[in-house]
């Protein structure tokens, strides 16, 4: 009873953020569990389990790995390799892999226990699909993204029956897809999946729902890319009518799509009116986020661009001096992941100070537009937390 009561409180701090807490309370377990139970025992391998994940969670990946290792090996010889458990156990393990980028090695074991859930489980298994998702990831990650966008695709298909083709889930794995598309080389491709996408939402969850609020902004974003900055700010204009009247001027979201619009209207030629947009959104951004935040640098960058286009030098030269003076602040890690879009908008701001005009150049400024609705979940963990 006392066991049970030490896990159950280790998972409750665990999803409450408290990792260093839950380890602590996984550890406690996990010995009471070994004297009483011995090592075969499940109940003693779900608290080895829990204690992995709250290692990954505190950054220990390294820790957590070899405490996966153990697990797996145990769970392989006591239950077999294709049991659903080991093979949960197996991608977890892969997991503390990915996050020490050993890739290759994470990409064998996924491969492995893909295949072997998917003869287990079944293709629409959600433990089928999460390790999928993971396979895609450490594919990527090798800049394998024609293997990875087969994935996706399978994976989305499998939703689209299972979940909807509106659920969550499903919007979620299609914004994943599109990404792979893109980083395959298929920009095409990609936008004819988010206008399909963009069809569907408008018709099942109405022009004023969130997501298909988040899918105009992220066809949006693809256009400015390809260079349709008409289509992208009519779709960016429609989205902030509706994001203002349900979320308010101030809301850091409308601001965000705001930041879009400005880059749009830069690529269109209309710097003035990108100006005096961007200028509010700019101070609102500022004020809530602070001023090394990723998407303030990011419209600073494009307020920039906007002044160098109208003449207005001496004030694009200083926002320039901004935004350089705080990309410097910046670890290289950020500058290649968060940061991505204002060092892009920096570099573009370079060029337009050396005289060339931005209309019609490709403008992608601002952050990925999904995340405010979709949290990054870059890796999926299975948590076993049944004890007794």
């Amino acid at each position: 009873m006392w066991r049970h009561a030490t896990a159950q409180l280790g998972l409750a701090l665990y999803a409450n953020g408290q990792f260093e807490e839950a380890a602590a309370k996984h550890r406690e377990t996990l010995v009471a569990a070994q004297t009483a139970l011995g090592w075969e025992h499940s109940d003693t391998l779900a608290s080895a389990n829990n204690l992995a994940m709250a290692l990954r969670a505190e950054g220990k990946a390294q820790e957590a790995e070899a405490m996966y290792r153990e697990v797996l090996e145990v769970m392989e010889r006591v239950f077999g390799q294709e049991d659903p458990d080991s093979l949960a156990a197996a991608s977890n393990l892969a997991l503390a892999l990915l996050e020490q980028e050993k890739w290759v090695e994470a990409t064998d074991l996924l491969q492995t226990t893909l295949e072997a859930t998917r003869r287990v489980l079944g293709a629409q298994s959600p433990r089928t699909l999460t390790m999928a998702a993971n396979l895609a990831t450490a594919l990527e990650a090798q800049r394998r993204f024609s293997e990875a966008v087969v994935l996706h695709h399978e994976r989305l298909d499998v939703l689209r029956v299972v979940c909807g083709r509106c659920h969550e889930e499903t919007l979620m794995a299609t914004e994943e897809t599109t990404r792979a598309l893109w980083a395959a080389g298929r920009p095409q491709d990609a936008t004819k999946l988010q206008r399909a996408t963009l069809r569907s939402t408008r018709e099942t969850l109405g022009s004023d729902h969130p997501f298909t609020q988040a899918f105009e902004k992220s066809l949006a974003h693809s256009l400015l890319d390809l260079g349709q900055a008409e289509e992208a700010a009519a779709l960016l204009h429609r989205a902030l009518v509706e994001e203002r009247r349900a979320l308010g001027e101030d809301a850091v979201q409308v601001r965000a799509t705001e930041s879009m619009l400005g880059a749009a209207l830069v690529a269109q030629g209309h710097a003035e009116e990108a100006s005096a947009l961007l200028t509010g959104t700019a101070l609102s951004l500022e004020r809530s986020c602070g001023s090394s935040h990723p998407q303030v640098l990011t419209v600073q960058g494009t307020l920039a661009l906007a002044y160098a286009d109208t003449g207005r030098r001496k004030e694009a030269e200083n926002l320039h001096k901004v935004l350089s003076l705080e990309m410097r602040r910046i670890s290289e890690d950020d500058l290649q992941g968060p940061y991505s879009e204002a060092v892009k908008a920096a570099q573009r701001l370079a060029q337009a100070l050396q005289g060339r005009s931005m209309k019609g150049r490709c403008t992608r400024f601002c952050a990925q537009p999904l995340k405010s609705w979709w949290p990054s979940r870059w890796f999926r963990h299975w948590i076993k937390d049944k004890t007794t």
